[in-house]
């Protein structure tokens, strides 16, 4: 399972990727591109490793990656970088700052969304022109994919993310398009250390899952000692880890779950 972390300047995107891979070498590899693969926490796993002492124990893995590419969000090289992620993770601001304007996280949630349509409706409509040329060159055209492109050009110009529309985000005919408005999207609202709650939306339906980070809190979260972890979880009264708790809801967004294989050589998520 690999995610792409997205999100506008200053949504706190690397801070939530170190939170959420325990990286913090962030100013080192400022300009790159940056990936981790983190272990799933999984009690399963551990109940079957004492059952069995195998040799060897294996989490299920989730690879997370940071594009380094930085800009406008309106850079298509910024979403074409995040094409072969199973899934997005866009990083909402919602905390404020001395210096910024206050967050404005619908704002920026759409400008998101319209940004990642564009970048599909581009894809779309060169490739129903040069369907459009083949059929005036006499050349055989796929009729299935021809419908199926047609239909996504009309969500898209309505301004409909592909993933809204399960025939077409599961469209066999269109997976090798990789478009990003088909893939799920995990929303993080990166908020401050005394705000638990969601942004309000008003009467705009917020479609896609999301849940509320502290980014800061838990990139500190991430690089304390496990006897420091269970203070801090204490302290602030967090139940899980960001990451845990974002990997459950990527498990989700996705429709995926663990399978495990036992022996004596290898227990294995």
């Amino acid at each position: 399972m690999k995610l792409g972390i997205t999100g506008l300047p200053g949504s706190g995107k690397n801070t939530v990727f170190e939170a959420l891979t325990h990286n913090t070498a962030g100013a080192a590899h400022k300009g790159e591109d940056r990936i981790a693969v983190v272990r799933v926490p999984d009690e399963r796993v551990d109940i079957l490793n004492d059952m069995y002492k195998p040799e060897k124990k294996t989490n299920a893995q989730v690879e997370y990656f940071l594009p380094g590419r930085t800009g406008s969000v309106k850079d298509a090289g910024i979403w074409t970088q995040v094409r072969d992620c199973n899934a997005l993770i866009q990083v909402v601001r919602n905390f404020g700052q001395f210096g910024i304007e206050a967050p404005t996280p619908a704002a920026d949630y759409n400008d998101m969304t319209q940004e990642i349509i564009l970048a599909d409706l581009v894809v779309v409509e060169k490739r129903l022109e040069r369907l459009d040329l083949d059929k005036k060159r006499g050349k055989k055209i796929d009729p299935e994919e021809l419908w199926l492109l047609t239909q996504c050009l009309k969500n898209l110009e309505g301004e409909i993310p592909l993933r809204q529309v399960p025939e077409l985000s599961g469209a066999k005919a269109l997976k090798g398009f990789a478009f990003i408005s088909a893939k799920p999207v995990l929303v993080l609202f990166n908020n401050e250390e005394d705000n638990e709650s969601t942004p309000d939306f008003g009467q705009t339906p917020l479609q896609a899952d999301c849940m509320v980070i502290k980014g800061k809190l838990e990139q500190e979260l991430a690089q304390m000692t496990e006897e420091e972890n269970r203070d801090f979880l204490a302290e602030f009264n967090i139940t899980a880890s960001a990451m845990d708790r974002v990997i459950k809801k990527s498990y989700e967004a996705l429709g995926l779950i663990s399978f495990f294989t036992v022996g004596d050589d290898e227990v294995r998520a």
